[in-house]
């Protein structure tokens, strides 16, 4: 008697197909920001990572000068919690918690004045980057 033949096809491929289907982003639209929550954000740092991208995303965040506008009170919070958790003796933690000004263009000026050099302005916008320190 003739073995019937086994179908490569069936609902698992069909499925793993559909799941190939060319995916469209909802983009957002005008100027104004967008309120998220911090919960949110972890979460997508979270699937991020487990993906085994976050090193990834953090070179195209860097280059393309990505940001995320963070409310005081939130920012606070998020101090209060590194400090009860002890992450201040970690390299971010300690910018996060206590962060260290640097200088100004104007001081870096007026230390290299002999040299009379012209101050390039700073190459990133951001007011704290924690890959600097």
């Amino acid at each position: 008697m003739a073995r019937k033949a086994k179908s490569r096809g069936g609902k698992a491929r069909q499925a793993k197909q559909a799941g190939k289907a060319k995916v469209v982003p909802t983009y957002m639209t005008g100027t104004k920001p967008l309120k998220i929550g911090l919960h949110d954000v972890i979460s997508v740092i979270e699937l991020v990572t487990k993906r085994k991208h976050v090193n990834k995303l953090k070179r195209i965040a860097k280059k393309q000068e990505m940001v995320v506008l963070v409310e005081p009170p939130t920012v606070n919070r998020v101090k209060d919690f590194m400090v009860k958790h002890k992450m201040h003796d970690h390299r971010v933690g300690k910018i996060v918690i206590n962060p260290q000004p640097g200088p100004s263009v104007a001081e870096s000026v007026r230390t290299m004045a002999p040299r009379r050099v012209a101050a390039a302005p700073p190459k990133k916008k951001f007011e704290c980057d924690f890959s600097k320190h």
